[in-house]
């Protein structure tokens, strides 16, 4: 099954990025997008928006980007569950299982960008 992370760039523009070694970008991609070191920021999407079982979703960000003075992400902030503060730099959204992180489907990727109104792929 093809899987796709969704991109969120701090100017607002949203991108549908194809996971293609896999099941999930890996490191070096994810910490390429987001500018250094990743961590994984909880989501104010519920697990059913992944159209998955036992799938959740999170953000994947830059650990040190408020150190780095990385700019405000508006959308990124607007759907993580980190309340009273804000997601600087790009970020990546993706889904998780216990263990692992995992790339959407292409239905669910579509439909969180069109429900959210995250762009055009």
């Amino acid at each position: 099954m093809e899987r796709y992370a969704i991109i969120i760039k701090t100017d607002g523009v949203c991108v549908l990025l194809h996971c293609y070694h896999g099941d999930c970008l890996s490191l070096e991609e994810m910490q390429k997008i987001v500018e250094g070191h990743i961590q994984a920021v909880p989501t104010a999407l519920a697990q059913g928006w992944s159209q998955e079982p036992g799938v959740g979703l999170a953000l994947i960000v830059n650990e040190e980007g408020k150190l780095q003075n990385l700019p405000v992400n508006q959308t990124a902030t607007d759907l993580s569950a980190a309340y009273n503060d804000v997601i600087v730099g790009n970020a990546i959204l993706l889904g998780t299982t216990d263990e692992d992180f995992i790339g959407l489907t292409e239905r669910a990727a579509q439909n969180i960008m069109k429900k959210w109104e995250l762009g055009v792929c």
